[in-house]
């Protein structure tokens, strides 16, 4: 007959080394509490009907591991005892679900069926984390379908890393992947200490640290982020550990289709946008769909989803721009105190600071102009706006075509191997706009120009069952990332006016930075050129052993790391930046309400000169990490669970494939050239081996209610993250940056020619 019964399934939710997969692990008793040997366990995956077999060992243990996220019955049967079913057992990513079976001598008529469901409390495992599973990844809504949002819902979390303006993770910048940000902050650790899995393999980005490959929700099986006490087969990361876990097909066919459309029709008017124009166009299409299901049934199955992402968006931005009158040299009634004549500075006869003589009228005369530094000024477009500031609303227009697509492959050998296959892509082509159009361009935070991003990442595995208690799961990943940001064309004639601009470089921007305090910035944006290739290989094996009442882990996880970039993306710019600020046309003894910004630049007479020089081509780095551990989940009774284990990593220091960086010895006080004069390709930084990390945790079950958990851990983090490294190259004597700074209380320089101050200062650097 058949008995159903109600049972309390102790889980643990400590990630294994294969982190996205689950296992299940468990002792087969008799009533008496004997331990059973020779139980055929079968663990059946109810979407697909796969199944793996196993033989309890002579403590009665079997483990199964590598096991997808989802619904499964699991069966014991042995002569002479009555067979046990237990249905629709929910695995979650990277659980570790403790499944103890007890049988009762009767007929192989006579059968037990359990229920199981997910356990309310974690019992098992001191780990701190949260699975985001698949009905909350389809159904929370998500601007942008961004399923990083959700990993709010974890503990220690506290939002997404994309509201510091100017950085990295606002989702503006070029380096950035997608719009909306993928960097998480959790536990005041900083957001480039997380670490981002997808599928067990890294799908880091080593200078943002964010996702290379962000999947689209119709991929997402489900995900967990750790924040807390994560476990030995865990390196390289201080912060959050993100583990994410694709979907796979079915024995059904299933499918899915969708659209989302926002534009500005449904969206209120920006507060600060004109009323007398239309709104900022802003259209965003999102759509996709996926398909899943058998190529053979019971043995292989496959999934494949594609997103597309087409935006335009107007942005609204209120900015500075000078007045008609400023750009005749005519500053009456504007400046409180005037503007002075730079060309007067002279000692005071009182002592203290100099003295300058005050323009007649506050009126600069036209003969005293300089023809580069006027023609800026009258680049800027006239104010829309009465007033001297927040006078003009630009609506720069960005264009973002975005591909996200995942195919996957699994497929069942025999009871004792099973593999998979995914390649993902994260593609992105932007169109990055000027704060104004591409004849002036515009401030240099804008990071203006075409934007082309390539995500890659794939993943092969390969788990065999040696025997009932041992299991190995083997794994080759790859990841690579690439993109090129080419600053905008500019097209006024100014521009080539400007001498020192390498016309047989093709990365070189157009025009300089122009920075001018109190207004919009001018020319190209800083950090283009900005090229970069990376590229990671990954090879794991984890073993696990089940032996009474320990489940032992162990294995590797080496990294190999390449990461490039090409034309040395300058702090400044290959063409120089220009600051322009009061300082000339104040009255040094007395600066207050004195002298603009405009007055300066109408004479030609900048604050401070920059400019990056560098060597051409591309730095490349190489790393390796090797990572190695081993970990006994060792079960004390049934309230008391341990987990001991220790975390061994090396990771060898960055080199430069040609040797093109440089390091600093403090002691000696001097500069260290790669493999020179005795320097180690590496700069003299030693490989450190001696980066052991233990990793001890306790989970005990005080009540039905409670669960009391600890732990201890070390963790490294090495090297921070490759965009300090790779900028060791931009140091003499392969990059230095020309700096001539001016104090603003002197005599200008007044070596003239025909072309002006500017040029005259200009060509003076580059000789």
């Amino acid at each position: 007959m058949l008995k159903t019964i109600p049972v309390f399934l102790l889980a643990c939710a400590y990630l294994t080394a294969q982190v996205e997969r689950a296992s299940i692990v468990g002792n087969v008793t008799d009533k008496s509490g004997a331990a059973m040997a020779g139980v055929e366990v079968t663990v059946t995956n109810e979407a697909t009907n796969t199944s793996v077999k196993l033989t309890s060992d002579e403590s009665g243990g079997y483990t199964a591991v590598s096991l997808i996220p989802g619904n499964y019955s699991v069966t014991a049967a042995r002569s002479g005892f009555r067979p046990v079913a237990f249905k629709r057992f929910v695995l979650q990513v990277g659980q570790t679900a403790r499944l103890d079976i007890s049988m009762e001598v009767g007929s192989v008529e006579q059968s037990v069926e359990v229920q199981g469901t997910i356990p309310l409390l974690q019992t098992e495992s001191a780990s701190v984390g949260q699975v985001i599973e698949r009905g909350a990844v389809n159904a929370l809504p998500l601007n942008g379908r961004n399923f990083v949002q959700l990993a709010i819902l974890a503990p220690g979390v506290s939002g997404l890393d994309y509201a510091q303006p100017n950085t990295i993770n606002t989702g503006r910048r070029p380096d950035e992947l997608r719009p909306g940000g993928t960097a998480i902050q959790a536990n005041g650790a900083l957001s480039q200490s997380n670490q981002v899995l997808l599928d067990g393999v890294d799908n880091t980005e080593m200078i943002s640290q964010t996702f290379i490959v962000r999947p689209a929700v119709e991929g997402i099986q489900e995900f967990k982020v750790i924040t807390n006490n994560a476990g030995a087969e865990y390196g390289r990361s201080v912060g959050a550990v993100v583990v994410v876990t694709s979907k796979s097909g079915s024995n059904d066919f299933r499918g899915s289709l969708f659209e989302f459309l926002r534009n500005e029709r449904f969206d209120a008017r920006n507060f600060f946008a004109r009323t007398d124009a239309p709104k900022p166009p802003f259209k965003l299409n999102q759509f996709g769909a996926s398909l899943g299901g058998p190529i053979a049934k019971n043995r292989t199955f496959f999934f494949a989803n594609y997103e597309a992402y087409r935006e335009v968006f107007g942005d609204t931005q209120l900015v500075t721009v000078p007045v008609q009158q400023y750009r005749t040299g005519d500053f009456r009634n504007l400046v409180p105190n005037g503007v002075f004549d730079p060309l007067t500075t002279r000692a005071n006869p009182a002592g203290g600071a100099a003295i300058r003589d005050r323009f007649p009228s506050d009126v600069i005369p036209a003969s005293r102009f300089d023809p580069i530094g006027a023609g800026l000024v009258n680049l800027w477009p006239l104010p829309q706006r009465a007033g001297l500031a927040n006078n003009y609303v630009s609506n720069p227009v960005k264009k973002s075509n975005i591909h996200r697509g995942d195919g996957r492959l699994d497929h069942q050998l025999s009871s004792r191997d099973t593999l998979f296959y995914r390649y993902s892509i994260d593609w992105a082509d932007m169109i990055i706009p000027d704060t104004f159009d591409k004849n002036i361009g515009g401030n240099e935070a804008s990071f203006a120009g075409d934007d082309t991003v390539r995500g890659r990442n794939m993943v092969g595995a390969w788990t065999r069952t040696f025997t009932p208690a041992v299991v190995g799961d083997f794994r080759y990943g790859y990841t690579q990332f690439n993109m090129a940001l080419l600053p905008t064309t500019l097209t006024n004639e100014i521009w080539r006016r400007i001498p020192g601009r390498d016309t047989t470089d093709p990365f070189q921007p157009s025009a300089p930075i122009v920075g001018t305090t109190g207004y919009a910035g001018l020319g190209n944006a800083r950090s283009t050129p900005l090229i970069r290739d990376q590229k990671t290989h990954s090879a794991i094996a984890n073993i696990s052993w089940m032996k009474n009442n320990h489940n032992i882990r162990f294995g590797v996880d080496f990294r190999f790391r390449t990461t490039g970039e090409t034309a040395r993306p300058p702090g400044e710019s290959a063409f120089g930046r220009w600051v322009f600020d009061p300082s000339y046309s104040r009255n040094p003894a007395s600066p207050g309400g004195t002298g603009e910004t405009i007055a300066t630049m109408l004479m030609g007479f900048p604050i401070a000169i920059r400019r990056d020089v560098f060597v051409a081509g591309t730095a490349t780095l190489n790393t390796n990490e090797m990572n190695f551990y081993v970990r006994d989940e060792w079960r004390v009774n049934s309230k008391l669970t341990l987990n001991l284990g220790v975390h061994y990593e090396v990771n060898t220091p960055f080199v430069e494939k040609k040797n093109q960086w440089v390091n600093f010895d403090p002691a000696g006080g001097r500069q260290l050239i790669a493999g020179r004069d005795g320097v180690s390709r590496s700069g003299n930084i030693d490989t450190d081996l001696s980066a052991l990390a233990p990793r001890i945790s306790i989970a005990y079950q005080a009540t039905k209610k409670t669960v009391i958990r600890t732990g201890y851990g070390l963790f490294f983090f090495p090297q921070g993250n490759a965009g300090t490294n790779i900028r060791q190259f931009r140091q003499p004597p392969f990059d230095f940056v020309v700096n001539l700074p001016f104090s603003g209380n002197d005599i200008p320089a007044t070596r003239t020619c025909a072309t002006g101050h500017i040029l005259d200062t200009l060509a003076w650097i580059l000789a």
